[in-house]
């Protein structure tokens, strides 16, 4: 092409292309060689994964250092499964510590409740059992 004083591409010459105009060549049957580790995720929103692996220069390192992600991706996941567990446990802890407090809270209401009547019986000469107070916690 020398009208644009581009020589043109030979034999072991990389070039960038995007992911639109690769599609097109593999349509036409004429798909370059790629370098999975320099290729965007993004191409992946138009080009199967399975069909770069086809055209990989790089297809046994790629696969290695997939795996090594798929490794770390798990661990990952492991992780955040334990924190989730460990909210969730912690979580419900909160929530026995919660009941348990209102449980205490309405023994020692029913406690003042009891005293106040048995002091209001005393001082009256009233059975306790024979007097009712309004409490809005029962």
């Amino acid at each position: 092409m020398p009208e644009y004083l581009f020589p043109g591409l030979k034999e072991g010459d990389r070039w960038c292309l995007c992911a639109q105009r690769w599609a097109q060549a593999y349509n036409a049957g004429k798909a370059p060689k790629l370098f999975l580790q320099s290729t965007h995720e993004k191409t992946l929103d138009f080009i199967p994964f399975d069909v770069m692996k086809i055209f990989a220069i790089d297809a046994e390192e790629s696969a290695s250092v997939i795996n090594k992600l798929d490794l770390q991706r798990s661990q990952l996941n492991e992780i955040l499964k334990k924190d989730v567990t460990d909210n969730d446990e912690a979580t419900l802890a909160e929530k026995d510590e919660s009941v348990r407090l209102i449980a205490e809270k309405e023994e020692h209401s029913r406690d003042l409740n009891e005293r106040a009547q048995a002091q209001l019986a005393a001082s009256t000469n009233v059975s306790p059992r024979s007097i009712r107070f309004n409490n809005s916690n029962n």
